[in-house]
Formats: structure tokens, sequence, C-alpha cells
């Protein structure tokens, strides 16, 4: 059992590290596909492990630190989807401003202000 809490830590230290990358570099679906895997290994391991109260006594500090680097790892990922949020938002701010200049009379769907010449 201590194996496979052992990977479990150095897989989560390992994805910290390469979220930290490609946060950095703003590889999205490179981003994406590593917390993916990354889940998908964790999971996998979680259902390997079946720890006894006797083993969880004798393996509590390593256990506190799988939690809190799990508990990391998922903020870092709230943060960064939170900022692709941000930016995606940003981008259609800019597309509608920039619609509005373009052609400032193109969602107006009534007349009003329209000049009709009656004369023939």
């Amino acid at each position: 059992m201590d194996k496979q809490l052992i990977q479990l830590k150095n897989l989560l230290e390992g994805t910290i590290e390469k979220v930290e990358k490609l946060a950095a570099e703003h590889d999205h679906e490179t981003f994406i596909e590593v917390i993916e895997q990354a889940a998908d290994e964790r999971d996998e391991l979680l259902k390997e492990l079946n720890l006894s109260d006797e083993e969880r006594k004798t393996q509590q500090s390593i256990i506190d630190e799988v939690i809190e680097l799990d508990q990391q790892l998922n903020r870092m990922v709230n943060q960064y989807f939170d900022s692709f949020k941000r930016e995606i938002i940003i981008l259609k701010k800019k597309k509608d401003t920039n619609m509005k200049y373009t052609n400032p009379y193109s969602k107006m769907k009534s007349p009003d202000g329209a000049f009709l010449d009656k004369r023939k």
C-alpha cells in the first residue's frame, strides 16, 4: 500500500510542475490533456488503494501530503480555468465592439429616424 501512496504523491507533484509550466505558456489544449490524463491515473491509483485503519495511522503523514498536493492542484486548475473564462469574455467584448464600430446600425430593427420622401 505504501507503493501506491508514493506513486500518487509523485503523480500529483509531477502534474503540478506540468500545470505551472503550461499555465505560463497559455497552452490550453495540452493543459486540458495533462489534467485529464492525471485525473485518470489518480482514479486508478485510488481504486487500488485500500488501507486498513492501522495502515492509515502509520501512513498519515504521506496521506496528509497527498491531500495537500491534491488541493493545491485543484486550486491551480480552477485559477487557470477562471483566467481562461475571462479571456473568452474579453474576446467576445472586443468582437462586439468591433462589430459596432464597423456597422453601428446592424442590430436596428425599426426604421426609426429614417427619412421617407413622399414627393414623386
